[in-house]
């Protein structure tokens, strides 16, 4: 949005934006813009005999605003979970991701995040210990929260139409 700036008149402005409360000025502030990405992934189906099924899932990070908080060292939910999910992919013959969710609001860091995924039965004990490593890696330095962990969930039933490692 372009703003013909020969419209405004005055003095003094006032900032709405700013997280640094009264007696400041501000500059320049965070803006920001929301991108829709679709995606038309490869489906594979699984015979639930195959496969089981998991909920991976990200938690206890602090979260924070995305402006005052990001360069402390907080984590980032999906970054990390994105990052456990590559590496269990490439590890992992027959990886299937499902879904992946988390984050609450664009301005936010998210933190917690979880993703749906089926693996080869003979390959359950190699995701546990990617998933391990991956906790021991990423979640070493982050300060507060509630615990950060990276966790594991069975889950019973194969979800309907499970993705083939598409986004990973």
């Amino acid at each position: 949005i372009e703003l013909d700036g020969s419209l405004l008149k005055g003095r003094s402005g006032i900032n709405v934006d700013s997280q640094e409360g009264e007696n400041s000025i501000t500059v320049a502030s965070a803006g920001g813009q929301d991108i829709k990405a679709v995606l038309t992934p490869e489906r594979q189906e699984s015979t639930e005999g195959e496969v089981q099924v998991f909920k991976i899932k990200v938690t206890g990070l602090p979260g924070g605003h995305s402006g005052d908080n990001i360069h402390e060292p907080r984590g980032n939910a999906l970054i990390i979970l994105g990052k456990t999910l590559k590496e269990a992919a490439s590890t992992i013959p027959g990886f299937l991701l499902h879904s992946v969710e988390g984050g609450e609001v664009s301005n936010a860091i998210p933190k917690d995040a979880e993703a749906v995924v089926a693996v080869p039965k003979d390959q359950i004990l190699v995701l546990q210990t990617a998933l391990g490593k991956k906790e021991k890696e990423e979640l070493a330095d982050i300060k507060g929260g509630t615990g950060p962990k990276i966790q594991m969930e069975s889950i019973p039933a194969l979800p309907e139409g499970v993705v083939k490692g598409y986004l990973i």
